[in-house]
């Protein structure tokens, strides 16, 4: 908790100084995202999304009356999905958990949970005026991820076929298992976003929009993942491509 009043207060701060200087309009966010995992594989499914939530300062630097470039900076809480993997094998190899050697049958479940510092940029273009209200679109947007954080919980069942203990279920706690080895350190994605602002002052707009950002970037560490293909005997790695993907629902407010 005290870190995000920190945060948040170095952000009121930079936005203050920087809009004393006449060029620009600053604003925050406090927005919900919906998040998951996507593959191009079809032997590892994104089976869950995650509630999130971002925070952050916004600054818009208008060059013509209706066109602006748009920055940023803010945290992003609670990212991530659940992947299902539809091979037997070990996961999460790098990380100190209960199965990190532990051969796991078709099935086994890894929950993500993710926290990124954001830095966003994107080009917008709004509409005039109607009484109070216009719309904008930002598009394209890109935003460059820097983690800061990565949890995991995984839930699957021991393979007795290739190890001699007894049968069980294994349910590790979310928060017991660190997978920073297993999560690339940085994510970039492009996306979109349409919206509208209300003015309430001459120098105060609330702001609404829905977001669409989709990684370009490989998230997960196939290293990390050895499952038996095509009913080999041997443990080889996943080979997959897993993007981090996200609706975020954008509430702020711009001075």
């Amino acid at each position: 908790m005290k870190k995000i009043v920190t945060f948040l207060s170095f952000l009121f701060i930079l936005s203050q100084t920087l809009h004393a200087q006449g060029e620009f309009r600053f604003g925050f966010q406090a927005s919900p995202s919906f998040s998951w995992i996507g593959t191009n594989s079809n032997q590892v499914n994104s089976d869950g999304v995650r509630l999130g939530f971002k925070l952050g300062v916004l600054g818009e630097y208008y060059f013509q009356e209706n066109y602006a470039l748009v920055g940023g900076l803010g945290f992003a809480f609670g990212q991530g999905g659940t992947l299902t993997q539809e091979l037997p094998g070990t996961f999460w190899a790098q990380s100190e958990h209960a199965s990190s050697e532990s051969p796991l049958v078709a099935g086994t479940s890894l929950k993500h949970s993710l926290q990124f510092i954001e830095i966003p940029a994107a080009f917008k273009m709004t509409t005039r005026y109607f009484g109070s209200l216009r719309y904008y679109a930002e598009i394209p947007q890109i935003t460059i991820g820097i983690k800061t954080q990565s949890r995991g919980a995984l839930n699957g069942t021991i393979d007795t076929t290739m190890t001699s203990s007894m049968e069980e279920i294994l349910d590790v706690d979310e928060s017991k298992i660190d997978i920073k080895k297993e999560i690339a350190p940085l994510n970039i994605s492009l996306g979109l976003g349409l919206g509208a602002e209300y003015e309430i002052s001459e120098s105060t707009s609330l702001v609404a929009g829905i977001f669409y950002q989709q990684g370009i970037l490989d998230l997960t560490d196939d290293k990390s993942h050895l499952v038996l293909k095509d009913g080999s005997s041997t443990l080889e790695e996943e080979d997959s491509k897993g993007t981090l993907r996200a609706i975020t629902l954008r509430i702020g407010v711009m001075f």
